[in-house]
């Protein structure tokens, strides 16, 4: 790989990283109070 493709996914992440961090997507939430299970089988449907 290239020295510039490493240099731009070096900041490309630190940049999603940080989104990610502002909309709390890294954060815990738990499971709630009334915890589910969805199954979805696609060789079925």
């Amino acid at each position: 790989m290239s020295e510039v493709a490493e240099i731009a996914l070096d900041v490309l992440g630190k940049e999603a990283a940080e989104l990610y961090s502002r909309r709390f997507f890294q954060a815990r939430i738990g499971f709630g109070k009334k915890p589910a299970l969805l199954v979805i089988d696609l060789a079925v449907g």
